[in-house]
């Protein structure tokens, strides 16, 4: 599991995950001990990534989650009948449709809400689901972490795209299996082993 705070992530893994391109190493005693650290990475911004380690894996997720208030939220990987990928572009950065639940959702109705809401689609099947993506950011003076799941999808065809301009997607497009690489690149941290989860 990875948290990703801005273009920094913390690594959570049990303690025989090889650790190859992490400088810092910690492994986890209790939930106090884990404030602690995780602090101390939040505001000093020079520090590289890190990796917690734990005997029980599950066990070292529950108390990291338990550190923030939770937003959960949904959205899709889509590609159409050329098979090709949506690729939306939010704020200037490459993105995927994606959004935070409502009450009573659960993340398939999420993620089809959001993806109807952000790029106009309809009739979107939702094939599988890929993966969980962590992130931290600031509401008003207060650290939260989104914890989005992701699905795979299609849509028959290709359909028209209307970008949802409040949200700050100025543009949708379909991009091929290669080019999604090369957007990968440009995207957030945090989402690029959703881009990369394509066979290329």
């Amino acid at each position: 599991m990875k948290i990703f705070f801005n273009n920094r992530h913390i690594k959570l893994d049990v303690k025989n995950f090889v650790t190859v391109g992490y400088q810092d190493v910690e492994f986890f005693t209790d939930v106090e001990q884990l404030r602690h650290i995780v602090d101390a990475f939040i505001a000093d911004e020079e520090k590289p990534d890190m990796c917690i380690l734990a005997d029980d894996a599950r066990a070292l997720e529950k108390a990291f989650l338990s550190l923030f208030p939770i937003i959960n939220a949904a959205g899709g990987l889509i590609h159409d009948g050329d098979d090709e990928y949506l690729v939306i572009d939010r704020k200037g950065v490459p993105d995927l449709p994606k959004g935070k639940a409502e009450q009573g959702e659960g993340p398939v109705q999420t993620a089809l809400r959001e993806v109807g809401e952000e790029t106009g689609l309809l009739g979107v099947n939702v094939i599988d689901r890929i993966q969980e993506t962590y992130h931290t950011y600031y509401i008003k003076d207060q650290l939260v972490l989104k914890r989005t799941v992701w699905f795979s999808m299609s849509v028959p065809g290709r359909p028209k795209l209307t970008p949802e301009a409040e949200e700050g997607i100025t543009g949708a497009r379909w991009v091929s299996r290669n080019q999604m690489k090369a957007e990968a690149e440009k995207t957030y941290k945090s989402l690029r082993d959703i881009f990369l989860s394509i066979s290329l």
